[in-house]
Parts: structure tokens; C-alpha cells; sequence
């Protein structure tokens, strides 16, 4: 992976950032660039459509922000977008789901 881009996460809000404290464990010469979306949470009450078009944003920014790939920290962002986030998205795009 490049060195000098980051990796972003994003969450509806600060749960994720567990999932950042693993990552900077496993990866600590990784940047990490953490989006809380606090203005959107909770996105368990928004339908589809608005989950995907923010979490559409938000890679946008990421990408933005020189990140190389994007973790989706959110459960309910990985149900509801993960599937055109990866098909729309030039850079790995990595969700909580299982294997």
C-alpha cells in the first residue's frame, strides 16, 4: 500500500472508532483519517437511498483527503451502500460484514 495516503473510516458516529484503534494496532506507520458523521446519526432511522447517497459523500471526501482505501465502520452504512460503494469506487472499499 502507498505510505503517503491514509486510510480513511467512517462511522455514524464514534463507534468505529474501535474499529480505528484495531487498525492503528496492525498498522501503525498507517495515517488514519476518522469521519464521524454526527450531523446524519443514527442512520438506523434513514432509509436506504439517504444512507447510500451520504456515505457516497463521505468517500468522496475521503478520497478528497488523499485516503488509498476506506473502511465502513457502520453496520448499518455496510448493509445499506457497500454493494455501490465498491462498484463506484476506484479505491478498496472494506465494511463490517462477515467473511
Amino acid at each position: 500500500m502507498e505510505r503517503h495516503k491514509s486510510i480513511g473510516i467512517f462511522d455514524s458516529g464514534v463507534g468505529g472508532l474501535s474499529i480505528a484503534e484495531a487498525i492503528n494496532e496492525l498498522l501503525p506507520e498507517e495515517n488514519l483519517v476518522y469521519f464521524a458523521d454526527i450531523e446524519f446519526s443514527p442512520y438506523g432511522n434513514k432509509s436506504t437511498e439517504i444512507i447510500e447517497k451520504r456515505s457516497k459523500e463521505i468517500v468522496k471526501f475521503l478520497i478528497s483527503q488523499n485516503c488509498k482505501l476506506v473502511v465502513v465502520a457502520c453496520n448499518t452504512a455496510t448493509v445499506n451502500s457497500i454493494s455501490n460503494l465498491r462498484a463506484e469506487t476506484s479505491i478498496p472499499i472494506i465494511g463490517v460484514e462477515p467473511i
